[in-house]
């Protein structure tokens, strides 16, 4: 078995350096270089810190005058020691830069004013580029304003220090293959991808130190873009949170994958460096063929394999795990480093069983839709950009773009009910305020909001809906139309069907609304709930002299049976069955005359509007409220 997985002779002369050996050649020049060098720290812990995120290369800081257009100048003759730098940095006179060291503990995305993807821009393409971010692990990123010219400086701190160019190529190909512009003026990324030369040292590119004072910098509200501090201390503070959120393992994943699978033309194209399934093929054989080198290599080796007799040999189940077994106890290095003998088989299994599920097929010369990638949705899924034979397609996107349309039908139909019963009189006017709106009645009926690029989607549908209100505020009768997918999407799911029996209710009876959420979250300010028909109904003598909140009190503490006298009303309510763990929304309605009683549930508007919670005395045994009704405590009045 070991002759069939043999890679092939020509391979072996143009074999190049593993991303292992790479990783571990930079730290061990980073080792070298700090015995080397001895510099006394500042008495600023902040200050040290921040050299600590750029790598600490103290040979390569730059200066330049605190004036428009003045050039920047490096000092090469001598290395800056820390307390010299702070001195500089603190002087409102100069603009102190760090170039970036062998290793970094910080990216820094550089996005100019007049950038395509600057907030007040395009902010659709700057989340689009926080999304692709998070894709690769880095989910904490902290916004500083560069400059008084309101540049953006996207800090991405890391928990641990990365070899730079092993992350600055990551970014470089990920953010292409997304179809960002990496160029000067638009998007830089720090540290860069910097060239090679046998001739000379090439450094990377220099960037400016953050929150410098007379600079413009500021940290920046992530929201509003509004200026917050300026205070160092805090901004380190931040960093090391965010530092803590990053997964790392996750990017080392993606900086394997874009070192192993990629690789950047002289002219900045990104190009596919397995181009082929026999090129990966006989870079897997190469991988495997050394075996065991040092510990904790079981896993890294076992998933190979199982790929290599999954993917090429069409292997599968037990006669897989029987034969890879087999193959990697015949692997130099397996008997001395090996952590997993006595259960080499289980590992098999179970990396076989991720196999499948990162997408990985038995491969017969055609190329099939992969769903899953082994280092993450972002090289991957861009890898194949630009083909015209559907390779662009992504079903997991799909699936979750067909969910979100499905919850915007949703609460659109809950918008048009609302205002067909006049619970809201009029919709805002700027399409920002709508579209707040409809993503607010998102988060209360379906616990999430919508992002304001995938609304802006819709703004024919958000022009229907505007139409609609204005039809209703004359006396019109129209129908909102909703989309056809997103109309049959809905109607597939029960808390659609069952929205739209309730709907037909409300529709047929004209009743007055109150939805339980909106009306506790105070987000409509119209009609007062639950008015009566023929009037509020006259206080027992005996409460005359008692004040609205005394009167919810002992309605409360007493368990009051109390008649309700406003009109008609319904909402949706969670319940509790007996023969159910789980609970279930149905839609309940309250009637004129039915008897309640105040629940121990605290409203938020008792003391303003005198809004209760309440629930029917003629509920059927052994089903427990969730959710309550709620009404005016004016329309309430003791049996």
């Amino acid at each position: 078995m070991v002759a069939q997985r043999s890679p092939l002779s020509e391979k072996e002369s143009r074999k190049r350096r593993s991303f292992r050996e790479i990783w571990k050649e930079t730290f061990a020049k980073t080792k070298e270089a700090k015995e080397r060098q001895h510099f006394v720290k500042t008495d600023c812990r902040a200050f040290n810190t921040l050299l600590k995120f750029f790598g600490e290369n103290l040979f390569n800081v730059m200066v330049r005058e605190n004036l428009e257009g003045a050039n920047w100048k490096t000092r090469y003759k001598h290395p800056t020691p820390p307390r010299n730098l702070q001195a500089l940095y603190y002087d409102k006179n100069l603009i102190v830069g760090m170039r970036f060291n062998i290793l970094t503990r910080v990216l820094i995305l550089d996005i100019d004013q007049g950038s395509l993807y600057h907030p007040a821009n395009d902010e659709a393409e700057y989340h689009r580029l926080l999304g692709v971010l998070e894709e690769m692990g880095l989910v904490g990123v902290e916004v500083v304003q560069s400059s008084f010219s309101g540049g953006l400086h996207l800090y991405i701190p890391l928990a641990k220090p990365v070899p730079s160019w092993l992350a600055a190529h990551a970014l470089y190909v990920v953010l292409s293959k997304a179809k960002f512009r990496i160029v000067k003026g638009h998007l830089e990324i720090f540290p860069n991808r910097k060239g090679y030369s046998t001739e000379r040292i090439i450094n990377y590119n220099g960037i400016r130190l953050p929150l410098q004072p007379g600079t413009g910098s500021y940290v920046l509200d992530q929201l509003n873009f509004s200026p917050v501090h300026s205070d160092l201390r805090l901004f380190i503070k931040d960093l090391k949170h965010h530092a803590k959120r990053q997964d790392m393992v996750a990017f080392r994943q993606v900086m394997e994958g874009a070192y192993q699978d990629f690789g950047v033309s002289s002219r900045g194209f990104v190009k596919g460096r397995n181009g082929s399934a026999a090129d990966w093929h006989n870079d897997l054989l190469i991988r495997l063929e050394q075996g065991w080198t040092g510990d904790a290599q079981t896993n890294d080796l076992v998933f190979e394999a199982v790929k290599e007799a999954y993917v090429f040999q069409h292997l599968d189940g037990e006669e897989l795990v029987k034969k890879t077994a087999a193959y990697m106890r015949e692997l130099p290095g397996y008997k001395q480093y090996c952590g997993h003998q006595h259960n080499l088989e289980q590992r098999v299994r179970d990396w076989l069983k991720s196999t499948k599920n990162l997408g990985y097929y038995p491969y017969t010369g055609e190329y099939r839709i992969r769903e899953g990638s082994h280092y993450g949705s972002t090289v991957a899924l861009t890898r194949a950009a630009g083909k015209e034979d559907g390779r662009k397609y992504n079903r997991a996107n799909a699936a979750r773009k067909q969910v979100a349309r499905d919850k915007l039908a949703k609460v659109i139909r809950i918008l048009r009910h609302l205002i067909s019963s006049r619970s809201i009189t009029g919709l805002p006017e700027t399409l920002t305020g709508l579209l707040e709106l409809i993503s607010r009645i998102a988060k209360e009926e379906c616990g999430v909001g919508f992002s304001r690029p995938f609304l802006e989607k819709f703004k024919g549908l958000l022009g229907k809906i505007r139409q609609y209100a204005q039809r209703r505020s004359e006396g019109e009768t129209g129908e909102l139309s909703v989309p056809p997918e997103e109309e049959k999407a809905s109607e597939e799911t029960p808390e659609a069907a069952a929205l739209k029996a309730c709907s037909t209710t409300r529709e047929k009876s004209d009743i007055e609304e109150g939805a339980e959420s909106l009306v506790e979250k105070g987000v409509f300010s119209n009609r007062e709930n639950n008015e009566g028909v023929g009037g509020e109904e006259k206080i027992s003598a005996g409460l005359v002299g008692l004040s609205r909140l005394e009167r919810i009190k002992l309605y409360r503490e007493n368990r009051t049976v109390l008649r309700y006298t406003g009109r008609r009303v319904h909402h949706f309510v969670e319940l509790l069955l007996s023969s159910s763990t789980k609970p279930k929304t149905q839609c309940r309605f309250l009637h004129p005359g039915d008897l309640v009683h105040l629940t121990d549930e605290y409203h938020s508007r008792e003391e303003q509007d005198g809004i209760v919670c309440v629930k029917l005395l003629t509920d059927p045994p052994g089903e427990q409220w969730l959710g309550s009704l709620f009404v005016k405590v004016d329309k309430l009045v003791p049996v």
